[in-house]
């Protein structure tokens, strides 16, 4: 599989470091490689596969979606809390809740809660070595409709 790169990376890293400026710096970039790792790896199921336009073919129901228009994967983004001490990875378009969940009317097409269990072991180990229990990594769709992914891997 070929290896695909983001525009703009670099920028993006560099504002999530910004907010770490008051912080203990090695959990909060521990905690920001964490939410960045998930973020990439979403991005990454989304546009495996992918063929855009006219001969755009759908996902199958419990595969990640496949990306037609570009905005699911760019919708994708890492918010830092400092106070709380947590990374949160969101999908802020539209319908990602109901690719993430699925509806009544269509199957569940995961893309966030699969990147997060295919690090599962590195975010545990990158946790453990900061020491605090404190820290999570979480992913959320928006404030309203969260994944307590954090909980669920450390077994909290």
């Amino acid at each position: 599989m070929a290896v695909k790169t983001v525009v703009g990376m670099g920028k993006h890293i560099a504002r999530l470091r910004a907010l770490s400026e008051n912080a203990e710096p090695a959990s909060i970039n521990a905690l920001l490689e964490a939410g960045e790792l998930v973020r990439q790896e979403a991005m990454a199921s989304i546009r495996n596969g992918t063929i855009r336009g006219a001969g755009h073919i759908p996902s199958q129901p419990g595969q990640p979606p496949k990306g037609d228009t570009g905005k699911l994967e760019l919708s994708i983004e890492v918010q830092l809390r400092k106070s709380e001490k947590t990374v949160n990875v969101m999908a802020s378009a539209p319908y990602a809740a109901a690719l993430e969940f699925g509806t009544s009317r269509i199957a569940a097409r995961p893309f966030l809660r699969p990147a997060l269990q295919k690090h599962r072991s590195r975010l545990v180990t990158a946790m453990t070595a900061i020491a605090s229990g404190e820290q999570a990594v979480r992913v959320f769709k928006n404030s309203s409709a969260s994944i307590e992914g954090a909980n669920k891997i450390t077994g909290r």
